[in-house]
């Protein structure tokens, strides 16, 4: 997760850095400039930004939480789980998430993407390039079926 939160901030900072270049350019005045950089870092000029955080953080507590009540069943009945890396099929989807859809693997055996091995789409012990905006799905069923 600190690796995701270190990404939006620089976003912002940059946007901030080039908002105060402007502004001295223009030869705008300590209190323009002040009110300039302050609209940057109210969360609605984030571009989305407040809007993808939500996003990411649901899709992963979905997921994590699927495959919380999949392990208990596991563990409850003693039949094996599998579950199964499911992507979004659409034009936005990364080719890596594109590269994993179908990947079946045991409950506690980390799904391979790109370069990265996490537990199911949105983990947040991956990597933010993995995981950021991340709109796949977790399937999950009995290894027999």
């Amino acid at each position: 997760m600190a690796d995701r939160l270190r990404v939006w901030p620089r976003r912002v900072w940059d946007r901030m850095r080039r908002a105060w270049r402007d502004g001295r350019a223009r030869e705008e005045t300590a209190a323009q400039l002040r009110d300039r950089i302050a609209e940057l870092a109210t969360l609605e000029a984030w571009d989305g930004a407040a809007l993808t955080m939500t996003r990411t953080e649901v899709i992963g507590a979905l997921n994590a939480g699927s495959l919380g009540a999949a392990l208990d069943e596991q563990a409850r009945t003693g039949r094996r789980w599998v579950k199964r890396w499911l992507a979004t099929d659409d034009d936005r989807t990364r080719a890596t998430h594109r590269a994993a859809d179908g990947q079946t693997v045991p409950l506690a055996t980390q799904f391979d993407v790109g370069r990265a091995h996490v537990q199911y789409p949105g983990d947040p012990r991956g990597p933010a390039g993995e995981v950021i905006n991340c709109r796949c799905s977790l399937q999950l069923r009995p290894a027999s079926e």
